[in-house]
């Protein structure tokens, strides 16, 4: 009986087999032993199903996060946000579905979004530790929102995670006769100085410093940190994350976003012109 290292063959078949004939006759046509099986389909995401479908799984991308990517990126920003990882399962929760679905469509998923008991948010959950692994090289780990820092994400791939992280925990903000507003939020204070310096490398925009932030709640404190654009600074930097985007945004913030490049003109915004040219007939 076979043991040690699996061969890619051996995996393909597993992957395509586990579900429709369980453990014991895959283990029989490898010749390994039936909990080997067992535990490198659980490694590998696969699930056996109850019901009147006598198996069931849920496919998903278990390779999305092993390169970069331009979905990839945007889903490690709305993981570092909205985001959670255990040992055994990744799960992002939102009050906007869209945002689920979306995130789902990027990881070719099939799992379900489940609406989050008590709460008018809703969850979609993964359990794959090969994905979880991946996630923990690039720096995402559980409890994670005190001592994040800003992942190595390749420059030309900097706001697709930029974009997600905006999707996660930011605002765009758009009031009549107002400039644009542009907040980002972490309960982490090293991520927003990383950003702030990388947003200044690439756009030649001055450096902004994030501020903290506190709030009493009950009998104690919280306190995060915020790291904030407005007008000029904030178009240019919507235009880097919108240019390219293929969809993968949250509407509501992107509509903005639209919205403020396509205000009435001329209604006495300091640099009102200056910041249009800046938009891209390809945003979008």
């Amino acid at each position: 009986m076979k043991t040690g290292h699996w061969t890619n063959e051996e995996i393909t078949y597993l992957q395509d087999n586990y579900v429709k004939y369980g453990s014991v006759k895959v283990a029989k046509f490898l010749n390994r032993n039936k909990r080997a099986v067992g535990c490198m389909a659980t490694y590998l995401g696969l699930r056996r199903g109850w019901g009147n479908s006598r198996y069931r799984k849920y496919s998903v991308n278990i390779n999305i996060f092993k390169e970069w990517t331009k979905k990839s990126a945007y889903l490690v920003g709305l993981i570092l946000t909205d985001g959670n990882v255990t040992e055994r399962e990744l799960s992002i929760v939102s009050k906007d579905i869209e945002l689920l679905e979306k995130a789902r469509e990027a990881m070719s998923s099939e799992h379900p979004i489940s609406p989050v008991t008590n709460q008018d948010m809703f969850r979609l959950r993964i359990g794959n530790k090969s994905m979880i692994a991946d996630l923990k090289v690039i720096g995402i780990t559980e409890r994670k929102s005190k001592t994040v820092t800003l992942p190595k994400v390749p420059d030309n791939l900097f706001f697709d995670f930029l974009r997600g992280y905006l999707d996660g925990d930011g605002m765009l903000i758009h009031k009549p006769n107002k400039a644009l507003v542009l907040k980002l939020s972490t309960g982490s204070p090293y991520i927003l100085d990383d950003i702030s310096k990388t947003i200044t490398r690439l756009l030649e925009i001055d450096y902004h410093r994030p501020k903290t932030q506190t709030q009493k709640r009950r009998e104690t404190f919280s306190t995060w940190y915020e790291l904030t654009y407005c007008g000029l600074s904030a178009s240019k930097i919507c235009v880097a994350m919108y240019e390219h985007s293929d969809n993968l945004f949250l509407s509501r913030k992107y509509e903005a976003f639209t919205n403020y490049v396509n205000r009435p003109k001329n209604f006495g915004l300091r640099n009102n012109g200056n910041a249009t040219k800046y938009h891209q007939a390809s945003v979008g």
